[in-house]
């Protein structure tokens, strides 16, 4: 069998959170690594135009879903694509732009991996399997968290109700600036209402 393989150095990362606390650790994560920083980015409105610092390459921020973003994109995929280059969105951005950015990456072409929480996920899916883009969409990138997820939803399925008439808590301990609640403790709930009944709600979760 054939083996294809694909070096760091012929990866191009879209950076799409800066100026975000995500945004920079995967930014600088990404160089460490030998790929190379698109040098130009999606953020919000507020955050357009806004300097990067010197952690990482000079990245210009554009406003998500204006007419700049769409040119931006576009040549940056053409350029990858000339080049030979695998580009790849990472969207560490907001509840609200989760949607119109993952239609931003399949109009333009783009693989990506999204951490970014509180999307319609459905919809999301949707703009990949009607595209010819792969994706990894995920409210925690953490293996032991993810593992933690799959037992507490497997117990969830098994034994239904299990916890019923028990008090169940959630506590959640995140970084100040993080605007909803994550999608990790969402998943989390979804599970603990069908092992006791349905009486535990995302409204619950203690921060």
């Amino acid at each position: 069998p054939v083996r294809m393989s694909i070096a760091p150095s012929d990866v191009v990362v879209m950076m799409n959170g800066l100026p975000g606390k995500m945004g920079y650790s995967c930014a600088e994560a990404c160089v460490a690594r030998g790929m190379t920083l698109a040098d130009v980015a999606l953020t919000g409105e507020p955050f357009a135009g806004t300097p990067t610092d010197d952690r990482i390459p000079k990245v210009d921020l554009v406003a998500g879903g204006s007419d700049e973003a769409e040119k931006r994109g576009a040549e940056l995929a053409k350029k990858c694509k000339e080049q030979g280059k695998v580009l790849v969105a990472v969207d560490f951005t907001a509840p609200q732009a989760a949607l119109p950015n993952a239609e931003y990456y399949a109009r333009h072409g783009m693989h990506f991996v999204m951490g970014t929480t509180g999307g319609d996920y459905d919809a999301i899916g949707k703009t990949v399997t009607d595209g010819k883009h792969g994706a990894v969409v995920a409210p925690n990138m953490s293996k032991q968290i993810v593992a933690m997820q799959a037992v507490v939803d497997q117990a969830a399925r098994d034994f239904p109700n299990a916890f019923a008439g028990y008090d169940l808590t959630v506590i959640e301990s995140h970084q100040k600036a993080k605007v909803d609640t994550s999608g990790t403790a969402k998943a989390v709930v979804a599970s603990l209402k069908e092992l006791n009944g349905g009486g535990f709600q995302v409204e619950d979760v203690e921060k």
